[in-house]
């Protein structure tokens, strides 16, 4: 220990020495200036990434805005198509409502029918004309049954 502190100048010296050495050549056989070019490579491909990152993020908000805007639009064709619905509904109702009533007046018309037939086939006319009448009184429930079948 002794001697190491006697001869720490010396020892100094000589690491310096051999620093300088070691750096002369890296710096002549070009080792330092392609430290110094990869480095430079490195920092130009983080600036391109950067660059390229900053696209790609324009390009995902464009991207977003237009999602965000074809939701809003689809958001008021189903409103449209919910109000279209809710017509449709009340329409359907309606209809129902209708063919309720035809269904009354069909069966007061057969009712009818079946009256008529009663009364004439009491009344004192003659045969023929009875029979004329029993015709005409299977023509008026064969037509009430078609339209029946045809609304069904």
């Amino acid at each position: 220990a002794e001697f190491v502190t006697a001869n720490s100048a010396e020892i100094l010296s000589l690491l310096t020495f051999i620093g300088s050495i070691v750096l002369a050549f890296t710096y002549k056989k070009g080792l330092l200036p392609r430290l110094s070019g990869a480095l430079k490579g490195i920092g130009g491909s983080v600036g391109d990434l950067r660059e390229n990152t900053e696209k790609s993020i324009g390009v995902i908000n464009e991207k977003i805005d237009a999602v965000c805007k074809e939701s809003k639009n689809t958001e008021l064709i189903c409103e449209s198509l919910g109000e279209k619905v809710n017509l449709l509904h009340e329409d359907l109702s309606a209809i129902k409502a209708e063919e309720s009533e035809r269904e009354i007046m069909r069966t007061v018309l057969l009712a009818q029918v079946d009256m008529l037939y009663d009364i004439f086939m009491t009344s004192a006319l003659p045969q023929y004309s009875k029979d004329a009448v029993f015709e005409r009184i299977n023509a008026m429930k064969a037509a009430l049954s078609e339209a029946k079948e045809e609304n069904v």
